[in-house]
């Protein structure tokens, strides 16, 4: 009953990053909902099979989450690579931010125990997981409805023999989407390893600012198409 439960819980994860990054990039889910559920099945059971059966840490999680939703986006959704760097580094870093603003507020209010936040079958946890998610897709609704997305791709497929040249911009983009990752994966580390939430929350939440600053500067008279959910 638990993993079936996890399994739930962390395709609602997976579903709820999808939907903040597709909102901040202009992409209709729905045209994409078969994919979006077989990339969060993926996830789901590699997120059992680490985690419970494995024993491996929650930064390591993740990771794996950060490269299979890449891969996912690569090639299930056919997105270019360094574009699927870029929208899933906004993607996690802004689900990040949201989860540590909602540890800081049930843990200071009392509502969890946060000693018992690193243990991913307690209810704690899975309260702390369900809160973010609705969060999440209350703000991914938002940005939606008021037309808040930074950045309007042309949606996928993306033809993938179209300027195929390893590009400075592209260097960029790989650059600073990996920094970013690998200091999510830091916070990650503070939060589960030392109970560091604060500090975690304030990484996060500066990291996801600097990210989106970056993201909206780049030059969005490239490839721009308006489209709706």
């Amino acid at each position: 009953m638990n993993y079936i439960i996890y399994f739930i819980l962390d395709c609602l994860d997976t579903l709820a990053v999808t939907v903040i990054m597709f909102s901040i990039f202009q992409y209709p889910i729905r045209e994409y909902l078969r994919e979006i559920g077989i990339i969060a099945c993926i996830l789901a059971v590699a997120s059992i099979v680490g985690r419970e059966l494995m024993g491996i840490g929650a930064e390591y999680d993740a990771l794996n989450h950060m490269m299979l939703l890449i891969l996912g986006l690569r090639f299930l959704i056919k997105v270019r690579l360094y574009r699927s760097f870029r929208i899933v580094g906004v993607g996690m870093i802004g689900y990040f931010a949201i989860q540590m603003s909602i540890v800081a507020v049930t843990t200071m209010t009392g509502l969890v125990d946060a000693s018992m936040l690193r243990h991913s079958n307690s209810i704690e946890a899975r309260l702390v997981q369900l809160l973010s998610q609705s969060v999440s897709y209350t703000i991914a609704y938002m940005i939606f409805m008021f037309n808040l997305g930074i950045s309007k791709y042309i949606r996928p497929p993306h033809d993938f023999y179209l300027d195929t040249r390893i590009t400075k911009e592209k260097w960029s983009v790989y650059t600073w989407v990996t920094v970013s990752l690998m200091l999510v994966l830091t916070c990650f580390y503070l939060y589960i390893e030392r109970s560091e939430i604060v500090a975690a929350l304030i990484l996060g939440s500066i990291l996801f600012t600097i990210v989106i600053m970056l993201t909206y500067r780049r030059d969005t008279s490239i490839e721009r198409n308006r489209i709706s959910i």
